[in-house]
């Protein structure tokens, strides 16, 4: 399976990263290993996030208070958002339609 971020994705990855690293050097870069080691878990076992929806799950990042939202599609696992478990819940719902 190969896992892919949606370009807003993408985009919340980085600002997320360079967001932390300007409250401390060096958290930026250990958020995103952290992200990519949720991918590579996901790559491994894609059902094992929380079901939100049918096919819409979540995976919590390990030592950060986000969260990626993902649905498997094919051989592909889009991630269509990193998103703080705090901030604005739900913004997401509007990228990957009803949840079902």
């Amino acid at each position: 399976m190969i896992v892919r971020l949606d370009s807003a994705a993408d985009t919340e990855l980085s600002t997320a990263a360079a967001y932390l690293d300007i409250q401390q050097v060096g958290v930026g870069d250990r958020f995103i290993a952290a992200v990519v080691l949720a991918g590579a878990q996901l790559q491994a076992f894609p059902n094992s996030g929380q079901k939100l929806g049918r096919d819409v799950r979540r995976i919590i990042i390990k030592h950060f208070p986000y969260q990626l939202i993902y649905r498997v599609e094919g051989d592909e696992i889009v991630i269509y958002a990193v998103a703080h478990q705090k901030q604005r819940p739900g913004y997401w719902r509007k990228r990957v339609g009803p949840l079902r």
